[in-house]
């Protein structure tokens, strides 16, 4: 099934995430890479159901994005705060990542505390400054006038 990828705004933390969106069942998958919100939304979600699509939303509590030398990534969105931030950050550097590029980030009550590692470059910018970021870098696509170019 075709789907449409770009930026949107975070509805839990007004940073940029991803949003893809299958438009010929109007099903949108959201998940950010800043705070860890994810969810499958629909205007209508018994036609989503029937193709499959469980319509949810999960609140987010952090990030953890790592990546080898080798250049694997391995990303998990933190559905409930981590128990032990200690026991995941001894995880991930058991994984040897290379840590200018791979972090983790927690993220409660609208403050995020990063941890371990350096987050990508337009990880701060509010929604609204990424957007402008995008536009003036790659400009208006033809035909997807309005969709937000994604980076990180």
């Amino acid at each position: 099934m075709a789907s449409i990828m770009y930026a949107a705004e975070c509805p839990q933390c007004g940073r940029s995430a991803f949003a893809d969106n299958y438009y010929k069942i109007d099903v949108t998958y959201i998940h950010c890479r800043r705070c860890g919100y994810n969810a499958v939304t629909s205007r209508n979600p018994e036609e989503a159901r029937r193709y499959g699509h469980d319509v949810h939303e999960n609140p987010g509590y952090g990030v953890c994005l790592s990546i080898t030398k080798e250049g694997h990534l391995e990303m998990t969105l933190f559905n409930c705060f981590p128990v032990d931030v200690e026991q995941c950050k001894a995880e991930i550097l058991a994984t040897d990542p290379e840590l200018k590029k791979s972090f983790l980030v927690t993220y409660t009550e609208g403050v995020f505390e990063i941890i371990l590692g350096t987050p990508f470059e337009n990880f701060h910018l509010p929604f609204k400054e990424y957007a402008e970021k995008m536009y003036e870098k790659h400009g208006d696509i033809e035909g997807f006038e309005g969709l937000v170019p994604i980076e990180n």
